[in-house]
């Protein structure tokens, strides 16, 4: 059984961990860039193998490799994890006759190493996140100007590193700020619609044409698919159609227009809450069936025996946003408005 030293930690060994998860290197997948450093090194050092490994808490791996195969191995038989603990380059000459790696199966196995030279890769805060190291299985002699090669080759590395972390960045910071102006764009638009939707309150209608001018203007701001009022009498609910976008399934339209059982029903779940029900994932029932995959159904009270729902669906699975409900929760009332308008004048002819 071979033992080796194992490397002792840095003394900033938490910030370092933290720091290289930022720099978000922790693949494996080949990239051009480190791939050419590392054949530049063994060109220019004249050594068979050249390879960038980072260093994390129990184990060092290979970003890009030259000359050889896989890298990874734990951290205790790392030479890199020698190299990490000081900002110089690191050389070691003869590895069978160094005490800390005389016994290490890098040395008496495969790859052989007999020379190693490495430099660390020290990000601007100071962090040592691996090497840029170069291996030789025979006795090779490493020059001043080696040294100044790997130092400027380590350094080429960061700098792929930093592009990379501020590209990122960017995107990130692009991102978020086309989040907000499509959510301003969104609020805007949600705003001008309430405005409609109050203004339609003013407007004697009668509940099929409230139902029907609320559809008009929600469904395009909420993206719905489809858009009806629901009545249930008895142990049925049927549901008549207001609006629905092109390409909405016959068979819902025809569904929806012979009714289907009350209980367990979108509309019975609502009435037996007597509040709004919003399903973001409509995975069972009648609609289900028919292709709905978000449905949200709102009451509007009763006339007589028969109870209204406003019923809204999206063929797409997109759940209900909170502006999205406040929508629908407009249009509901300005429809039961509608409803109340017409009870009271049922019970007040003339």
């Amino acid at each position: 059984m071979t033992v080796s030293l194992p490397p002792p930690l840095p003394a900033n060994e938490r910030e370092r961990l933290q720091a290289l998860r930022r720099y978000e290197v922790l693949d494996t997948l080949p990239e051009e860039a480190f791939d050419r450093i590392v054949r530049l090194a063994a060109r220019m050092l004249r050594v068979p193998v050249a390879i960038i490994n980072f260093v994390d808490e129990d184990r060092q791996w290979g970003k890009a490799t030259h000359g050889t195969g896989s890298t990874e191995a734990p951290r205790e038989h790392s030479f890199c994890a020698w190299t990490i603990l000081s900002d110089e380059v690191m050389v070691v000459e003869n590895a069978h006759e160094d005490p800390r790696f005389r016994d290490n199966p890098q040395v008496t196995g495969a790859p052989h190493i007999h020379l190693y030279a490495g430099a660390p890769l020290v990000t601007p805060g100071g962090y040592r996140l691996g090497s840029l190291c170069v291996v030789s299985p025979g006795p090779h002699e490493i020059r001043e100007e080696d040294r100044t090669v790997l130092r400027e080759l380590a350094a080429m590395v960061v700098d792929e590193l930093e592009f990379r972390r501020a590209r990122r960045d960017l995107e990130r910071e692009v991102a978020v700020r086309e989040r907000a102006l499509r959510d301003l764009t969104e609020n805007r638009a949600h705003t001008e619609t309430l405005a409609v939707l109050l203004a339609s309150l003013e407007v004697d209608l009668l509940p099929v044409e409230a139902a029907r001018l609320t559809a008009e203007h929600v469904a395009r701001q909420v993206g719905l698919d489809w858009v009806a009022l629901a009545s249930a009498g008895g142990n049925r609910v049927t549901a008549r159609t207001v609006w629905h976008a092109p390409g909405v399934p016959d068979a819902l339209l025809h569904t929806a227009r012979q009714g289907v059982p009350l209980p367990g029903s979108l509309t019975g779940r609502t009435l037996e809450r007597g509040a709004p029900l919003f399903v973001d994932e409509s995975a069972q029932g009648p609609f289900a069936d028919l292709g709905v995959r978000a449905a949200a159904a709102l009451p509007l009270g009763r006339m007589g025996d028969v109870a209204h729902v406003y019923l809204a669906a999206r063929l797409r699975p997109v759940g209900w946003s909170a502006a999205d409900r406040q929508l629908l929760e407009a249009a509901a009332s300005s429809v039961r408005v509608a409803f109340e308008r017409a009870e009271r004048a049922a019970s007040f002819p003339g």
